[in-house]
């Protein structure tokens, strides 16, 4: 009996350079697939409280996260702008968005040109 050998995956900065290659390829033959649309609702809460819920999204030409939970993100005010100061104000949350995704998209740069990060760090 005769079985396949196993495929080596190359992981590196804990991202799957192997899958992203592949998905690269993918989109160079059918540019459809990066299409995304992500959506969220959201609902007042009284005062300066407000919660958003993130749950589908459409991506790689189907619906994702079918079944799964929702994220929940609670938006407050600082005091000094008449909040209670109990969660990140939109404008915090716009930050964590745009530095995650530039973190995020460095290193999986770095991986895919095989860049070892290091293993933590912080960016301002």
């Amino acid at each position: 009996m005769s079985t396949a050998p196993a495929i080596k995956r190359q992981i590196v900065n804990g991202v799957d350079v192997s899958a992203l290659m592949d998905t690269i390829v993918a989109i160079k033959g059918n540019p459809a697939i990066a299409k995304f649309n992500f959506r969220a609702t959201n609902t007042w809460m009284g005062g300066d409280k407000n919660r958003s819920i993130i749950k589908d999204f459409t991506g790689a030409l189907q619906e994702q996260r079918n079944g799964m939970q929702a994220f929940i993100a609670d938006n407050g005010e600082p005091e000094v702008l008449l909040g209670q100061d109990e969660a990140p104000n939109p404008v915090e949350w716009l930050l964590h968005a745009l530095i995650g995704c530039m973190t995020t998209t460095t290193a999986y740069h770095a991986a895919s040109r095989g860049l070892d990060g290091p293993k933590s760090g912080r960016t301002r």
